[in-house]
């Protein structure tokens, strides 16, 4: 439980750090719905997959953003009342040599979750 707080409270405080820094470089979501098929309106993210695996303890989120562009940095996940949901593993990128205009992400958080989320992108690369 501590352990879960300290993490949390890492997390919210390198986050207000690199926001304050790369505020300009921060790009983010809106609400997105974790059901498969489901496409974001404001930035046009998919929802690819959502797989609860109970014996890891994670929810596996995988998604297609359009930031080809952009060298993709920091993720950080968020409620639709923009708590942080802490990622249990790093994201992967997924390398899609069909589709140019956009990467594939997954991303792990630690709970079977079925909120909608919004994701917050660091496109500095940092």
């Amino acid at each position: 439980m501590l352990k879960n707080k300290v993490r949390v409270i890492f997390s919210v405080l390198l986050m207000f750090w690199v926001g304050n820094i790369m505020a300009a470089d921060v790009i983010s979501t809106g609400l997105l719905t974790l059901e498969p098929g489901f496409v974001g309106e404001e930035m046009a993210v998919e929802v690819v997959a959502v797989e609860f695996d109970s014996e890891q303890g994670y929810t596996k989120i995988t998604l297609t953003i359009p930031l080809s562009e952009y060298e993709l940095g920091a993720i950080q996940v968020k409620s639709a009342k923009d708590d942080i949901i802490p990622q249990l593993l790093p994201y992967k990128k997924i390398e899609n040599n069909s589709n140019n205009d956009k990467v594939g992400v997954v991303i792990y958080v630690g709970k079977s979750l079925k909120l909608p989320i919004r994701l917050y992108f660091d496109t500095a690369g940092q």
